[in-house]
């Protein structure tokens, strides 16, 4: 709907791109282009206000997003610091990923068995459990007990 929304954009029918991008946004609430492009043709058409809240919901959404994509990158961090050894390091780069997207269960994951290695299993169960939750195929590993 999203390209749709594009291509009828693009050929001047804006009332039915606008439909598309709408739908767009139903079916994927999360699709922070698609609020863009209503907050453009709103704001084109002098509805300012409602473009505001769509431009709002976009830079919500892209920061989202990029918080999602550096909380990927700080676990990736973690990991390379932790197998050089540095678990000071690695255990900053964990919490930084889970402060930047707390939903992110890998980074949950990571820090619970860093903390678990490190003798702390009230932290690590804290972390299995939410890893779990966020992604239920997560499990720690043989031998221990989360």
């Amino acid at each position: 709907h999203y390209m749709l929304g594009t291509v009828k954009r693009q050929r001047g029918d804006v009332d039915a791109a606008l439909a598309a991008f709408r739908r767009a946004v139903e079916l994927r609430s999360t699709l922070a282009e698609a609020h863009l492009a209503i907050a453009q043709i709103l704001q084109q058409r002098g509805r300012l206000d409602e473009a505001a809240r769509a431009f709002d919901e976009h830079r919500r959404l892209s920061q989202r997003k990029a918080d999602a994509q550096a909380s990927t990158f700080a676990v990736g961090v973690g990991r390379e610091k932790q197998a050089r050894g540095d678990l000071d390091g690695a255990r900053a780069q964990y919490e930084l990923a889970i402060r930047l997207a707390a939903d992110n269960p890998q980074a949950h994951y990571a820090l619970a068995l860093l903390l678990w290695r490190e003798g702390q299993a009230a932290g690590a169960r804290v972390h299995f459990a939410e890893a779990r939750r966020l992604a239920p195929w997560l499990r720690p590993p043989e031998g221990v007990r989360p």
